[in-house]
C-alpha cells in the first residue's frame, strides 16, 4: 500500500487524509467505480480528483453498480 497526500495530511479529528494505492490502483477510485461509495466532493481537495470521482460515480449510477443497483 502506498499513500499520496493532498492539501491536508491530518484532519481536525486526528485522522490521516490520503489516497491509498494498492498495486498501483487508487482505492478511492476503485470503490466509487464499483458503486460501493458515493463521491464525496464537499471537502477541500484537488479539483481534478473531484472531477474524476464525480465521473466514476456517474458511470456506476448509469451501470447500476453497487449502491446504485436498486435506484
Amino acid at each position: 500500500v502506498n499513500l499520496e497526500y493532498d492539501r491536508e495530511r491530518i484532519d481536525d479529528f486526528g485522522r490521516t487524509l490520503a489516497y491509498a494505492y494498492i498495486d498501483g490502483r487508487m482505492l478511492n477510485e476503485a470503490l466509487i467505480e464499483a458503486g460501493l461509495t458515493r463521491a464525496e466532493t464537499r471537502f477541500p481537495f484537488r479539483a481534478d480528483r473531484k472531477k474524476r470521482f464525480k465521473e466514476l460515480e456517474e458511470i456506476a449510477r448509469r451501470e447500476r453498480r453497487g449502491i446504485w443497483s436498486t435506484k
